[in-house]
């Protein structure tokens, strides 16, 4: 669709960009009434534009009543550019922690983070950084969907991670054709977001759902469950809402079924 035939009532449009300055940036965070933000970090592959459309998709599919920021790094946004846009994902770690410690001035109480693909890069290392130093900046959810990320790294910085925030919520899926691409591109590195055959990460006050049977379009890559899925989105809304550990719909169950203890969960169409 052309985007000189976009209707507003309709469609997400983008009605103009401004420049600001931190402080003003700051002043008018702070002159919102709702001190509850979501902040949005986008994946791989994805230039501005797409990625303002997926935070507006985002916000508008949970009914989200707070503030959304997009934190957008420069990502190159071809798919033969993975190499440039890890290397960007992690020049970005300070400015992420920027935007989180500017919310607080902005006297925001409750930060929840949503992170896709690489761009929990930036998210997972940022906040495990911060939580070895002694002002340490915390969060409340972190939710990394489909997380581009080497899967030992992971392991390691997730216990610093949880140490800054109340919960952690991973959404894998073993058939999301961009990790399988960064895995073959890290030399067959595993990747955090992925679901191997011996099962997904499960880590201590780490909540793993399992999301393999959704569907296999994710972000034209298989790579979007996440932002086209209503049930992933139902779950997420409750998460988001009242903070609650999973199973939150009948439709994500314990692995393995009783009477056995579930070390994580699955989608059960």
């Amino acid at each position: 669709m052309r985007r000189d035939t976009l209707d507003p009532t309709k469609h997400f449009t983008i009605r103009s960009i401004e420049k600001t300055d931190e402080a003003k940036w700051i002043k008018t965070l702070a002159s919102t009434k709702k001190k509850k933000a979501l902040v949005f970090v986008h994946g791989f592959n994805t230039k501005f534009r797409d990625a303002v459309f997926r935070a507006a998709q985002i916000t508008w599919d949970l009914q989200f009543r707070g503030t959304t920021i997009l934190f957008s790094w420069p990502s190159r946004g071809d798919i033969a550019d993975y190499l440039y846009d890890k290397e960007s994902a992690l020049a970005s770690r300070t400015a992420f922690l920027r935007v989180i410690d500017d919310l607080y001035k902005a006297g925001y109480d409750n930060i929840d983070v949503i992170a896709h693909s690489m761009g929990n890069l930036i998210a997972v290392e940022a906040l495990s950084n911060s939580a070895a130093t002694r002002s340490p900046t915390a969060i409340a959810q972190l939710i990394m969907v489909a997380p581009d990320v080497d899967r030992d790294m992971f392991v390691q910085d997730i216990a610093g991670v949880a140490k800054v925030t109340k919960g952690l919520t991973l959404y894998a899926s073993k058939n999301d054709k961009a990790l399988q691409l960064s895995k073959r591109i890290a030399g067959g590195i595993p990747r955090a977001g992925d679901v191997p055959d011996a099962g997904p990460v499960v880590l201590p006050g780490l909540w793993t759902i399992d999301v393999s049977l959704i569907g296999d379009e994710l972000f034209g890559l298989n790579h979007n469950t996440f932002a086209t899925t209503r049930n992933v989105l139902n779950d997420l809304a409750i998460l988001l809402m009242e903070g609650k550990p999973p199973p939150r719909l009948v439709e994500i169950r314990g692995f393995p079924e009783p009477p056995q203890k579930a070390a994580y969960f699955r989608y059960i169409p």
